[in-house]
C-alpha cells in the first residue's frame, strides 16, 4: 500500500514516495523490504527515569537510516542517539512529535501520524519504522484501594507474559489521572500488535508484549522513513550498484534451474503441415 497519490520513476521503476518500499535494504537485513516474519528481534533496554520517548524515537531513527544503503557518514549508534535525546529533552518525559522533528531533520529523514492501525500495518509490512503512544489511567494516591489501568495493565502481563491484551482486560477506573507511554511497534500478527518495551528483558515476553489492536490502547502511530529528496548522490548510487548487484546474484542462483528447461515447440501452423490432397 502506498501513501501517495502518484507513484514516480527511480531508475526506471516506478515506486512511492516513502524510499523503503522498493529501495533495496542493506545486506543484513533483507531484500526486498523487512519482512516482519523475519526481522531480527531486537534486545529491549532497561529506562532510567522517564525516558521511554528516547527509546522508542531512538530505535526508530537508528533502523530507519540502516535501511539507507551506503549512507553518508555511516550509522549513528543507537546508544549515541539515545544520550543525544535524553540531554536535549530530559529525563522526566517529552511529547514525541517535537522529538521526531528535530531529530528526522537532523539525520535526513521524514516522520508522519498515521491514521490508525490499517496506515501502521500497511507501514510494518513494508519495512518501516513506527513509534507509538498511549496513555492510561493511574491510580489515586490520596484515595485507599485506588486502581488505575496501569496496574490492570502490569497484572495481566505478570499472569500473561505472551498474552494479548483486550479491551476488557482494562477496568473502567473512576480517575482523572493519566501517564502516557511510547513503545515501539515491533511488529503485526493476525492476532494483534507485537510491541517493544523499555522495560528490560525480565518483564513480559522478553520485554514485548501483544495486544488485540489500536483501539486496546488508544494508541497513536508515528511513521518514520526516509524520502528521494534527502538521498546524497553517492548514497543514490550506492542504491543502484546494489539492485544491479543482487538482479546478477538472483539470475546466477537461477541459472542451474532455466538452463535444464525444456521449451517445446509450439504447434505448426496449418501452411507448413501441408493442405490434404483433393479428389
Amino acid at each position: 500500500m502506498s501513501f501517495t497519490s502518484r507513484p514516480r520513476l527511480f531508475n526506471g521503476v516506478p515506486y512511492p514516495r516513502e524510499f523503503s518500499t522498493q529501495i533495496p535494504l542493506s545486506p543484513n537485513v533483507g531484500f526486498p523490504v523487512w519482512k516482519p516474519s523475519i526481522k531480527p528481534k531486537l534486545k529491549p533496554n532497561y529506562q532510567t527515569g522517564r525516558t521511554c520517548y528516547a527509546h522508542a524515537v531512538a530505535f526508530a531513527l537508528h533502523n530507519a537510516m540502516k535501511r539507507v544503503v551506503g549512507r553518508s557518514g555511516g550509522y549513528p549508534k543507537f546508544e549515541d542517539i539515545l544520550k543525544q535525546i535524553i540531554d536535549d529533552f530530559g529525563t522526566e518525559g517529552a511529547h514525541i512529535d517535537p522529538v521526531l522533528k528535530k531529530y528526522t531533520a537532523i539525520y535526513r529523514l521524514r516522520y508522519k501520524l498515521l491514521a490508525g492501525e490499517e496506515q501502521a500495518r500497511a507501514a510494518i509490512a513494508h519495512g518501516r519504522e513506527i513509534v507509538a503512544s498511549f496513555s492510561f489511567s493511574t491510580k489515586d494516591e490520596n484515595q485507599a484501594n485506588s486502581r488505575g489501568q496501569w496496574d490492570d495493565f502490569d497484572d495481566f502481563f505478570k499472569r500473561n507474559p505472551r498474552g494479548v491484551l483486550k479491551s476488557r482486560d482494562l477496568g473502567d477506573h473512576k480517575t482523572d489521572k493519566k501517564s502516557a507511554h511510547a513503545v515501539f511497534l515491533f511488529d503485526c500478527e493476525p492476532s494483534g500488535l507485537v510491541f517493544m518495551n523499555s522495560w528490560g528483558e525480565d518483564w513480559a515476553d522478553g520485554g514485548y508484549f501483544r495486544v488485540a489492536n489500536a483501539d486496546v490502547l488508544g494508541v497513536k502511530f508515528f511513521d518514520v522513513f526516509a524520502v528521494q529528496e534527502d538521498l546524497k548522490l553517492e548514497e543514490i548510487k550506492a542504491i543502484i550498484d546494489q539492485r544491479r548487484e543482487m538482479g546478477r546474484q538472483i539470475c546466477k542462483r537461477w541459472a542451474p534451474f532455466t538452463s535444464k528447461l525444456l521449451w517445446e515447440p509450439g504447434p505448426k501452423s496449418r501452411s507448413n503441415r501441408g493442405m490434404p490432397s483433393s479428389h
